[in-house]
C-alpha cells in the first residue's frame, strides 16, 4: 500500500480535530478526513503510542490488509509513521458500521432483505479469508461493529488488525486471546489457539445478533437472556424460535430465511469445534444449496455446559468498552493504485542483462525473462513487452491497473512493472515448474499423474470464480488455456497472463471490441458477436478440463480435422468415455473423477452460453458437493 506523508494526513483532517473524530478502536481513534490533492473522502486510524502492542500489530496489519482483494473486505489505501504515531489510512465509509443499525433504539431500521444480504456478504469475505488467500487467514475479531457498509448498504469486514496470515495446510495458531467477548470460542481462552473455526463461532453470533436485534451478551437483559444464543436456543427447544426475533422488524421477514439465519447461527454457536460448518458450507446453505438439518438437537449436542465461574468474572471486567463504538468507516478504494514500480537497473542486474539463457519463453506481447532480484535474492519472472507493439501500451496500463490489484492462491501474483523511453515491463512471481502444457503434449519428460492434473484443475476454477465473482468488479480472463496455467513449486495450477483481461463493474455488460484469444478455446458466439463473457472464458475451461484429461490440444494442427471436443463426443456416443482419457495415466486414476471431468469438459464446451454452467457450479462439481 501507498506511503502517506504525515502532513498530508494532518491536512486532511484537520490536524486529528475531534469534530472529525469517528470513533475509537481496539487500539486507537478514528478519523474523517478528505485528501487534499485528490479530494478522496478517508478514515484515518490514529494507533496511540503508548500502545505496546502498537508497533507489533500495525506491522502485521499493513502486511496482510495491504495484500488480500475481495469486494467484501474493507480496503487499506495506504500508511504512515511518525515518530510514536502510525496511521492507517482507508476509504471513508458512508453508511458506517453495522452495529449502529441494530442495537440501542437506532433511527433507522434495516429490513429483513438488507439484514439478508448483509448476513451473506460477511459470509463470502470469510470465505476469502479462510480459503482463498495464498494464506489462510483467521480474522479474530468478527462482530457487528467490525462490518462496515458503504453507501448502497453492501458489507464489507473490517479491522484486520488482529489477524494473523498462517501458511495453508500448516496448524493455524496464535499466541495470545484477542477477541471480545461473546463472540470468543469457549476452546479460545482454553487453548489461546484461534482458527478458522472460531471465527465460525464468532460469525454465529453475528448471524444471531442480526436476526435478533441485540448483542450477543446483554449485560441490561434478564438472566435467562443474558447470553444471546443460550435464550435463542431455549426458545427453539420450547418450539418458540420466531419469538427472539427482532421486534423492530414488525413481523414483516420471510419465514424460511430467518428460520435458517436462526438454526445456522446456533450451529455455528456450537461448542465442539468439529460440529460447527465451514465457511464455504454456510455460504451455500444462505444461498438455498444445503438445508439446514431440521432437528438442531442432533448437530448442536447438549448446549447446558457449564460455562464455569470464570464467566461471571468475566462479565465484570469487560464493562463497556468492547462495546466501543468502533465505526472505521471504510470502503472499497477505487483508486487505480498500482503495484511496486522497479528500477530498470534491478531488473537488469536481475536477468543479467536479459540474456538469452535467462529467457523462459515468448508470450502474447513480449519476451519473458527469469531474474533473481539484487536486494532480497527473489526468484522473479520478468515479461518485458516489445515497443514496437502498437497495442502494448494500452494492454500494459489495463494488465498493471487489474493484475496488481488480484490476490488469489491460484493467480500468478504480479509482484510490480517498470517503464523505461519505450520499454514496457512487468515483474511476476516466479513459477519454478513452468506452463502446463509442457506436461501434457508431444510425449513430455515428465507427465502429471491424475491426483495433480485433478488438484491442477480444481486450482484453475477456483481462480476463475474470483476472478468471476468474489473481485469488486467481473474479470473475464479471454484467454485460458493449457500455456497460460503455470506450476508453483508444490504443481499448485495458477492462473496467469491477464494482459487480455479487461475489467467491468458487476452488474454492467461486460463486453470487449476486438476478438482475443485462441483457436480451439474460442466460443462460437465469441467470434460472432466479438464480446468477451464469463460465459465464454467458461467454454475455453471447458477446452482446458479435455485437454488435461486426454493430454491433447483442443485443435492438433497436425491432424487433418481434428477437433478435442467432438473426439471426446464420440467416444460419449459409444458409452466408452474414458476411451478418451490421455493414455500417459497408465492405470492409476480415479475412474469416476477422470469421467467426472470429461463429462464437465463437454458440458462446459456447449455451443449454447445458456446450456454452460457457471464457475461457481463447475467448482461443486468438481468438489463433488
Amino acid at each position: 500500500p501507498h506511503r502517506y506523508s504525515y502532513h498530508e494526513l494532518k491536512q486532511a483532517t484537520n490536524s486529528f480535530s475531534d469534530k472529525e473524530l469517528l470513533g475509537h478502536g481496539g487500539f486507537g481513534q478514528v478519523y474523517k478526513g478528505t485528501l487534499p490533492n485528490s479530494k478522496t473522502q478517508v478514515a484515518v486510524k490514529r494507533i496511540s503510542h503508548e500502545s505496546k502492542q502498537g508497533l507489533r500489530e500495525f506491522v502485521s496489519e499493513i502486511a496482510s490488509i495491504g495484500r488480500l482483494r475481495h469486494r467484501n473486505l474493507v480496503q487499506l489505501l495506504g500508511w504512515c509513521r511518525q515518530r510514536g504515531d502510525l496511521l492507517l489510512v482507508y476509504d471513508f465509509m458512508a453508511n458506517g458500521s453495522l452495529d449502529r443499525f441494530l442495537f440501542d433504539d437506532p433511527k433507522t431500521v434495516l429490513n429483513w432483505e438488507q439484514r439478508f444480504k448483509i448476513i451473506k456478504d460477511v459470509a463470502c469475505g470469510l470465505v476469502y479469508l479462510h480459503e482463498g488467500f495464498e494464506q489462510i487467514v483467521v480474522h479474530r475479531d468478527v462482530k457487528a461493529s467490525n462490518v462496515l457498509l458503504d453507501s448502497e448498504l453492501n458489507a464489507k469486514l473490517g479491522d484486520f488488525g488482529l489477524a494473523r496470515l498462517c501458511e495453508h495446510g500448516s496448524n493455524p495458531g496464535t499466541t495470545r486471546v484477542v477477541g471480545t467477548v461473546g463472540y470468543l470460542a469457549p476452546e479460545l481462552p482454553r487453548t489461546g489457539k484461534a482458527t478458522t473455526s472460531s471465527d465460525v463461532f464468532a460469525f454465529g453470533a453475528l448471524l444471531l445478533e442480526v436476526a435478533c436485534g441485540r448483542r450477543p451478551i446483554e449485560p441490561k437483559a434478564l438472566a435467562e437472556e443474558l447470553v444471546l444464543v443460550d435464550w435463542v436456543w431455549g426458545r427453539f427447544k420450547d418450539g418458540r424460535g420466531l419469538d427472539v426475533v427482532d421486534k423492530r422488524l414488525n413481523g414483516d421477514y420471510d419465514e424460511g430465511e430467518v428460520v435458517m439465519v436462526l438454526k445456522l447461527g446456533l450451529m455455528c454457536s456450537n461448542n465442539a469445534t468439529t460440529a460447527r460448518p465451514v465457511m464455504r458450507q454456510v455460504v451455500r446453505i444462505l444461498d438455498g444449496e444445503l438445508a439446514v438439518p431440521d432437528d438442531l438437537r442432533q448437530s448442536m449436542g447438549d448446549r447446558e455446559v457449564d460455562v464455569g465461574e470464570g464467566f461471571d468474572h468475566f462479565l465484570k471486567s469487560f464493562g463497556s468498552s468492547s462495546f466501543d463504538k468502533m465505526s472505521s468507516v471504510l470502503e472499497d478504494w477505487e483508486h487505480e493504485y498500482g503495484p511496486h514500480r522497479f528500477k530498470f537497473k534491478d531488473l537488469y542486474i536481475a536477468t543479467k542483462g536479459f540474456k538469452d539463457k535467462e529467457l523462459l519463453g515468448t508470450g502474447g506481447f513480449g519476451r519473458v525473462y527469469r531474474g533473481v532480484l539484487p536486494t532480497n535474492k527473489i526468484e522473479i519472472a520478468v515479461k518485458r513487452v516489445s515497443h514496437e507493439s502498437r497495442q502494448g501500451m494500452r494492454e500494459f496500463v489495463a494488465e498493471i491497473i487489474s493484475i496488481g490489484r488480484l490476490r488469489h492462491r491460484n493467480l500468478v501474483q504480479l509482484l510490480g512493472y517498470c517503464r523505461r523511453k519505450g520499454e514496457l515491463l512487468l515483474v511476476y512471481d516466479y513459477m519454478p515448474n513452468g506452463s502446463l502444457d509442457k506436461y501434457l503434449y508431444d510425449q513430455p519428460n515428465v507427465t502429471l499423474n491424475w491426483n495433480q492434473r485433478f488438484r491442477v484443475l480444481k486450482g484453475v476454477a477456483s481462480g476463475l470464480l474470483y476472478l468471476h465473482e468474489e473481485w469488486e468488479q467481473v474479470v473475464i480472463h479471454r484467454d485460458i488455456k493449457a500455456s497460460n496455467v503455470l506450476l508453483d513449486g508444490e504443481l499448485n495450477g495458477r492462473l496467469g497472463d491477464f494482459g487480455l483481461a479487461r475489467l467491468y463493474d458487476h452488474g454492467t455488460d461486460p463486453q470487449t471490441t476486438h476478438i482475443v484469444g485462441t483457436l480451439g478455446y474460442l466460443a462460437p458466439e465469441h467470434t460472432r458477436t466479438g464480446k468477451a463473457t464469463t460465459s465464454t472464458d467458461v467454454f475455453a475451461f471447458g477446452a482446458f478440463l479435455l485437454e488435461v484429461a486426454c493430454g491433447k490440444r483442443p485443435i492438433e494442427p497436425r491432424l487433418e480435422d481434428f477437433i478435442l471436443v467432438d473426439w471426446v463426443l464420440s467416444f460419449w456416443y459409444r458409452g466408452e468415455i474414458l476411451g478418451a482419457k490421455d493414455p500417459n495415466l497408465g492405470t492409476d486414476y480415479v475412474a469416476a473423477e477422470v469421467e467426472l471431468v470429461l463429462k464437465l469438459g463437454l458440458l462446459c464446451s456447449h455451443s449454447e452460453p445458456t446450456a454452460r454452467p457457471s464457475m461457481r457450479q463447475v467448482i461443486q462439481f468438481l468438489e463433488g458437493d
